[in-house]
Formats: structure tokens, C-alpha cells, sequence
């Protein structure tokens, strides 16, 4: 008897984390996929007006930090954040309105099929 149940514990226990497992797994791909879309339609022409129009330096080093995320190799970055300069900054703005910074960020947000979870 006490095997039985034993049994019936370690089967409810297994059914229920899979459940649990599978509820999380879908949300995560649901999450990924509002994400995926969010970055699609981002309009960077718009974003970079704004950082500039703010005439505030961080703006302007963020955009250096987008342009080496998405580029890493085309320019020779700074190692830190007080080592961004003038021409950096000029770099990062110019490439942020290019369409090669575009095909490449969409590039790396896409997502080409949306998995199906399941755990059965």
C-alpha cells in the first residue's frame, strides 16, 4: 500500500512540474516573440532625433554602445565609457540612420519560427 501511494506521489509530482515546466516554456516563447515584434518596428530615424535633440552626452555614448553591439568589428570601439569621443559619437550616429545598421539589427531580432511547447 504505502507503495502504491509513494508511487502516486512521484507521479503527481512529475505531471505537475511538467505542467509547470510547459506553462513557463510558453510564456518565455510568448515573451520572446512580443520582443521579436517590439524590435522589428523600432524607428531609429526617430530615436536618434531625440537623443540629439536632448544635447545630452549620455544619449550620444549610448548610441555608441547600440552601434557596437550590432557592428562590432566595423570600428576599433573604446574599451570604456570615458574613452568615447567626438568621432565615436559621429560614427555611431551616422550608422545608427544607415540601412546596413538596420538589415543587421533586424537580422539579429528575427526570429524565423515560433516553437510549439509541448512536454507530452
Amino acid at each position: 500500500m504505502m507503495e502504491q501511494v509513494a508511487s502516486l506521489d512521484l507521479l503527481y509530482e512529475k505531471e505537475t512540474t511538467a505542467k509547470l515546466l510547459e506553462f513557463k516554456l510558453k510564456y518565455l516563447v510568448s515573451y520572446a516573440q512580443l520582443m521579436h515584434n517590439y524590435f522589428l518596428h523600432m524607428n531609429w530615424n526617430e530615436m536618434v532625433s531625440e537623443l540629439l535633440a536632448t544635447n545630452d552626452i549620455r544619449g550620444k555614448k549610448l548610441m555608441v554602445i547600440v552601434a557596437s553591439m550590432v557592428g562590432p568589428n566595423l570600428i576599433s570601439y573604446p574599451q570604456t565609457i570615458e574613452d568615447i569621443s567626438d568621432s565615436d559619437m559621429g560614427f555611431a550616429e551616422e550608422y545608427l540612420l544607415s540601412q546596413g545598421f538596420k538589415d543587421k539589427f533586424e537580422s539579429i531580432c528575427k526570429m524565423d519560427s515560433i516553437p510549439e511547447v509541448s512536454l507530452a
